[in-house]
């Protein structure tokens, strides 16, 4: 699959994040991808963690050969800006191997919204090249809320991918019931053009004790495509996950 090796991917040689996330993670999209959603506008702190099945990036290419993992993140924003730290632990390795650190701007216009900003990559314990990226996000306000998710690779991966989603969020009693659906592309990413997976998810969220939980169950389905052949082949799958999160002082996400 997709690695981010030093030298630049060569076809037959060579990844997705939510769970939310996003920043570069919808965290678990693949568990809180860490730029995978809207930052949050806010002047406090977020904190949160998730832990998932896998590590899934852009829907197909796992990240933890199949182990659980826990994903922790915390927020701080300020006048439409926000800094978010994300990383991910690896459960069977027992170590951190990615830490993801994002800036970002929030901006809306009657039923838009979004952020744009930079993120830094580096992987402690791979033998992957830490890297930069530029990252947007738009949604728009809607009965089937969609969106688009767009990291461009300005260092090793010389390319972007982007995520494509519809989502509906229902309220249920004490909290609410989300469905949504994903597709997943590369663009030149370490060499790499075409479709890695679409995904469906659901998910629930409610509060207690001044935390809120959203456990989520998501499907992948994948397909031979462009450069996402052979080897780079993503595969079909599930994945399950739970967030716990946690605000301290004032914002809304």
């Amino acid at each position: 699959m997709v690695r981010r090796y030093a030298s630049r991917f060569i076809s037959g040689s060579i990844i997705v994040a939510c769970v939310v996330s996003s920043p570069a993670a919808s965290a678990v999209a693949s568990p809180l991808p860490p730029a995978d959603s809207i930052a949050m506008s806010a002047s406090g702190i977020e904190w949160g963690m998730t832990y998932a099945s896998k590590y899934l990036f852009q829907g197909g290419f796992d990240y933890s050969d199949g182990e659980p993992v826990v994903q922790p993140q915390a927020t701080t924003g300020w006048n439409g800006l926000s800094l978010q730290v994300w990383s991910n632990w690896d459960q069977a390795r027992r170590e951190v191997n990615e830490l993801d650190v994002t800036i970002q701007h929030d901006w809306q216009r009657g039923l838009a919204s979004g952020a744009i900003g930079m993120a830094y990559l580096q992987y402690p314990r791979r033998d992957w090249v830490a890297t930069w990226e530029v990252v947007g996000t738009v949604a728009f306000e809607t009965f089937l809320e969609p969106t688009l998710d767009l990291h461009w690779d300005v260092g090793e991966g010389d390319g972007a991918y982007w995520t494509a989603g519809l989502s509906r969020e229902l309220s249920v009693p004490n909290g609410s019931l989300s469905v949504a659906t994903k597709l997943y592309g590369l663009e030149h990413y370490y060499g790499v053009s075409g479709i890695t997976a679409l995904e469906a998810a659901v998910s629930a969220s409610g509060e207690w004790a001044g935390l809120s939980f959203e456990p989520s169950l998501q499907r992948q389905w994948t397909w031979e495509n462009r450069d996402v052949v052979g080897e780079n082949r993503t595969h079909p799958g599930w994945l399950l996950a739970l967030t716990v999160t946690s605000h301290i002082g004032i914002g809304k996400r």
